[in-house]
């Protein structure tokens, strides 16, 4: 449970010894798991109680991506086949230089919203909400992963691009 309060609310407290502070502590979290069992039961559409985690804490993740097996065969060949080129080219990725980039992009100041990329918003979470895939905590989800976006690009606004793209990657997501 503090997990989840510390998630949601972004800081937590100390009241020990007589001391009593509160520390700001914006939570990100990156997670892996399988599903119960080991694969997904529906390729279509793999259903959220497959994943393994206590439901008051998958209500405060952002974003959830599902990864499944590759179905034909011809799927898995192609598949092979890159990962194969991948290794004999010797692609090497340059993490350090990620590493840098995303410092530099967590320094921006947050970003601010545009009134076209608010309205972009409010209506997807309505269509979201619609459809039985959004609650209230959605619409804070949406604007966290806007500015992150933000930041990726250097930008200092959510604008129309931002918000498009937002709204492509959490459709994709639902």
């Amino acid at each position: 449970q503090y997990l989840a309060d510390v998630m949601e609310e972004g800081k937590f407290t100390i009241d020990k010894y007589g001391i009593y502070q509160e520390i700001q502590s914006p939570t990100t979290i990156l997670a892996t798991t399988n599903p119960h069992g080991g694969r997904w039961n529906n390729f279509n559409g793999p259903s959220i109680n497959q994943i393994p985690v206590k439901s008051n804490i998958l209500d405060r993740i952002d974003q959830i991506y599902v990864f499944q097996d590759f179905q034909t065969d011809e799927d898995k060949l192609g598949y092979a086949d890159e990962k194969m080129a991948m290794n004999q080219n010797g692609l090497a990725y340059d993490y350090d230089f990620l590493k840098r980039y995303l410092q530099y992009a967590a320094s921006i100041e947050e970003p601010v919203l545009t009134t076209e990329a608010t309205t972009m918003f409010k209506f997807f979470w309505l269509k979201l909400s619609g459809m039985g895939n959004a609650t209230n905590r959605t619409l804070d989800s949406i604007v966290r992963t806007a500015i992150a976006q933000a930041r990726l690009h250097l930008k200092k606004e959510i604008d129309v691009q931002i918000a498009n793209e937002t709204i492509e990657s959490i459709g994709l997501m639902f």
